[in-house]
């Protein structure tokens, strides 16, 4: 069985590196919205289509790098691929997808680099203890995160993975975590 934690890690970044992630997400945003009103407009939910319709335009109007016009592409398209019938908008304060390509970080040295409007920004990870016992190279770190804000804070939304055992006991037990109850399990407490 394959578990499977997301990892939110608080970004220390200079007043210089946070305005251009603020300036690449503004971006961001506009190539997510730019490209939502096209693939509904035109019906058009394939990645591959979508990307010989909107590249250009979305490049050309948003500056951003190519890879981040292409990963706001595939958000899109996974958000119509879910759902067709609604014109999908995204808020100001949307997340950014980032991949090995714009994203590359050193751990044992605890920072990593972005890729943004005004080239490669340096920032630091501030880890915990919690962070480090999945960064410690029995979990396999994901090829995507995401850079997301909340107030003047960033974050980075690490994905690790990792192949436990199935476990031999006969007793199972099922966790429904929600909204309402933080936790119900199979026999209904």
């Amino acid at each position: 069985m394959k578990a499977t934690v997301t990892l939110k890690i608080k970004l220390e970044t200079t007043e210089q590196a946070a305005q251009s992630l603020s300036k690449t997400q503004q971006a961001y945003v506009v190539a997510l919205n730019q490209t939502s009103g096209v693939a509904f407009e035109k019906k058009v939910f394939n990645s591959v289509a979508l990307h010989h319709i909107t590249y250009r335009d979305v490049r050309e109007l948003t500056k951003l790098p190519a890879n981040l016009v292409c990963s706001a592409r595939n958000v899109v398209a996974e958000a119509y691929k879910r759902d067709k019938e609604t014109h999908h908008r995204w808020k100001e304060t949307a997340a950014m997808r980032y991949d090995a390509r714009t994203l590359t970080f050193k751990l044992d040295q605890e920072f990593a680099t972005l890729t943004t409007l005004d080239g490669r920004v340096r920032v630091n990870l501030i880890l915990s203890d919690y962070h480090r016992q999945y960064l410690d190279g029995t979990w396999e770190i994901e090829p995507t995160a995401t850079i997301s804000r909340k107030g003047r804070i960033w974050y980075l939304h690490l994905i690790v993975t990792r192949d436990v055992p199935d476990s031999q006991s006969e007793a199972v037990i099922g966790v429904d975590s929600g909204i309402v109850r933080i936790a119900t399990v199979n026999t209904g407490k």
